[in-house]
């Protein structure tokens, strides 16, 4: 009797979770079929951050539109099928968006009712499903990337179990989506993919010839997929990692130490269940459980990493539900065991976060035929900008002086390019706050130097996190010095913006090496006209570790002009290695402006000294080194 109420309850049990798995799936639909973009009223310097990241989602259809090649003509750590996750539906089929959509809708119900059905703990399980479904909102955007990493987790666990060929097919593709994609995302997936591969081949649970076969297709999909998706496969990879290894020394922010402790207590509370796991399992089983700490681990430690680097903590309490639901050896024992309880502690954390702390309002699935079915049936490939007359329009005589020839915009205003349906020219690196490393800047600097460089560039002087504009892009801003004239000074939306039009007499600007040497770390450099300098800080032992586990150890430039005036920035080692001139200190735009005109010249602050602080001398080295080069043409 008692066997046969726990098989009506299981089954009842398992009818439940085949519903919460199916509506679950449900909610992470898209609430609409293809993102649109409202006009940015930006009204000053202040607020020119608002266009930062709508301009980026543009530009990188741009690229595929206007078959740029991944890698060389742009380099971001997003790739060509970016618009899959970003959702701008500018030159993309809808079928791309449709097959897509139904991908992910069946890893969610798959991921909700395998785990269901599978658990001997069900009910903890059931909770993380529906925790999860709270948690992961139901515009999911840019950071879908992370979605698909989890999903690749759990094909990963579940073939450690017992490999079946389907499970192979689904890490297939979401390794290879990944790979072009979001490339940071995919850089972490082959390995995980490859781990799992690894231990299987070391029980013996696959063939080694089918192992083999897994192993490869991969490589081949992405070899072959770069040809058809315009991606130089090199670049593409040294650009965005290069992207990703600027990302933690100079674009972090500060955060609450407290949100950083509930973070650090889900991560050690669910690593000691598996280090615990580990130690006690049998030596026969070892090698399982060092692959799942790994595939479990690195994960989790990028989630970390890139929620508490730049602002994004919400994000890391969001996904590391689903990550935690994906490795069931968290969750699948008997709730008398100690584990179930701890996740369930590490589910309230994230609950509370997003709820309580954040204030998030809990989410509303709106009827899906509005948003989505009938957009499918209206759907044209364009870039869809709200149409509303005078919205950022530039005024018409700058509009007549541009015309058809090419354009850039400096720092990163593309979206105010597109509503003007100017002729967009891009540098690779997009945008000059992601220009901080010497190959990305090289990169920017090499374009600007050639019969490549666009025939105007729109140009606000301003940057962000209190970072010096001139030296973002310093090489990119000398280029304009040199081979740039004023084309027009106006006013635009409460400020003043500069028309840069390239020199008829343009002559490439050559950087010749003229000294070397190092200098105490606290010692001031004295600018010399002329002088292009690279500044070499290095991080001690302690300081290189400190940036593992946090962002990079943090630094400042100074900038003194006499007595009367002194100022810092905010800048990162990688930075500075890009190089930095100007003996001349600029305030805005307006001062900028004064680089173009001898008479007011004049009028610019000297700057007598640049300083080179940092907030914690124990993670850097004593001496630095210049690069002293002199400027020519």
């Amino acid at each position: 009797m008692n066997i046969k109420i726990k098989s009506i309850l299981k089954n009842k049990l398992l009818i439940f979770g085949l519903i919460i798995a199916l509506f679950g799936a449900y909610l992470h639909l898209p609430k609409y079929f293809e993102a649109y973009f409202a006009p940015l009223a930006i009204l000053s310097f202040d607020e020119l951050w608002i266009s930062l990241d709508s301009s980026w989602l543009i530009a990188l259809n741009h690229a595929n539109v206007n078959n740029l090649t991944w890698g060389t003509d742009i380099a971001f750590t997003y790739g060509p099928l970016s618009y899959l996750t970003t959702r701008v539906g500018w030159g993309v089929n809808k079928i791309d968006f449709i097959l897509y959509d139904a991908f992910v809708f069946l890893n969610f119900f798959l991921v909700y009712f395998l785990s269901i059905k599978n658990s001997k703990n069900k009910w903890v399980t059931i909770l993380l499903v529906i925790g999860n479904c709270l948690l992961i909102q139901i515009y999911i955007g840019a950071t879908h990337s992370l979605i698909l990493l989890a999903f690749l987790v759990f094909w990963i666990r579940l073939s450690l179990d017992k490999p079946k060929w389907i499970y192979y097919v689904f890490q297939i593709v979401i390794v290879v989506l990944l790979f072009f994609i979001k490339f940071n995302t995919g850089l972490i997936a082959l390995p995980l993919f490859l781990a799992g591969l690894f231990c299987n081949g070391f029980y013996k649970k696959e063939k080694y010839y089918l192992l083999l076969f897994y192993t490869i297709i991969p490589f081949l999909l992405i070899y072959t997929l770069c040809k058809i998706l315009n991606v130089q496969l090199l670049p593409y990879v040294q650009s965005a990692l290069e992207i990703i290894s600027g990302y933690n020394d100079v674009m972090f922010l500060e955060h609450q130490k407290n949100n950083r402790l509930l973070a650090l207590f889900i991560f050690i509370a669910t690593l000691f269940i598996l280090i615990h796991k580990l130690v006690i399992a049998d030596k026969a089983n070892r090698m399982k459980y060092l692959i799942v700490l790994f595939i479990y681990g690195l994960p989790l430690f990028v989630f970390y990493k890139s929620g508490f680097v730049r602002g994004m903590e919400a994000d890391y309490f969001i996904y590391v539900s689903l990550i935690i639901l994906v490795i069931n050896d968290l969750h699948f024992d008997n709730f008398k065991k100690y584990s179930g309880l701890l996740i369930l502690v590490c589910l309230s954390i994230s609950i509370y976060f997003i709820y309580v702390m954040q204030k998030t309002p809990i989410p509303v699935k709106d009827k899906l035929d509005k948003y989505y079915f009938s957009a499918i049936k209206e759907y044209e490939p364009t870039l869809k900008l709200a149409e509303i007359p005078e919205a950022n329009k530039l005024p018409a005589d700058i509009l007549q002086k541009i015309g058809k020839s090419t354009i850039d915009v400096y720092p990163w205003n593309i979206q105010m390019l597109m509503e003007n349906k100017l002729n967009y020219s891009p540098r690779p690196v997009i945008q000059a706050y992601t220009a901080y490393t010497p190959y990305l800047e090289e990169m920017n600097f090499n374009h600007f130097n050639s019969t490549k460089a666009p025939q105007f560039v729109l140009y606000d002087y301003t940057s962000i996190d209190y970072r010096y504009p001139l030296f973002d892009e310093s090489k990119v801003n000398l280029c304009i010095t040199k081979n740039y004239e004023i084309a027009s000074y106006f006013d635009y939306q409460g400020r003043k913006v500069i028309l840069f039009e390239k020199k008829k007499d343009f002559s490439p600007i050559q950087l010749i090496k003229s000294d070397e040497y190092a200098m105490n770390a606290n010692s001031p450099l004295i600018p010399k006209e002329g002088v292009y300098y690279e500044v070499g800080v290095y991080n001690s032992v302690i300081g290189k570790l400190y940036s593992i586990f946090n962002n990079a150890p943090e630094m400042k430039i100074e900038i003194n002009a006499g007595d009367a005036f002194q100022r810092e920035y905010h800048i990162g080692k990688k930075l500075l290695e890009t190089g930095l001139f100007s003996d001349k200190y600029i305030k805005d735009t307006h001062d900028f402006h004064k680089l173009f005109n001898n008479d007011s010249l004049q009028t610019l602050m000297p700057i007598k000294s640049y300083k080179f602080k940092f907030i914690n001398n124990n993670y850097f080295k004593d001496k630095i080194r210049i690069t002293e080069y002199k400027i020519t043409q």
